[in-house]
């Protein structure tokens, strides 16, 4: 989740002309907003987490 957030979003996305989708080209504050990437990684890494506990004593419990 971080090197995503961090290499992917922040340092290739947020720079790449190629990663504009046409018609947005007016929007450039809006890609290089690199707070919008790293605020939504850390709420997926919680989301991710709360979906994964239960899920993870499930496949346990299946173990048992």
């Amino acid at each position: 989740m971080w090197f995503d957030a961090l290499v992917v979003d922040c340092l290739w996305f947020c720079h790449s002309k190629k990663m504009v989708i046409p018609g947005t080209e007016d929007m450039v504050d809006a890609y290089h907003d690199y707070w919008h990437h790293i605020k939504y990684a850390v709420i997926g890494m919680f989301t991710q987490a709360v979906i994964a506990l239960p899920v993870g004593l499930f496949v346990m419990l299946l173990g048992k």
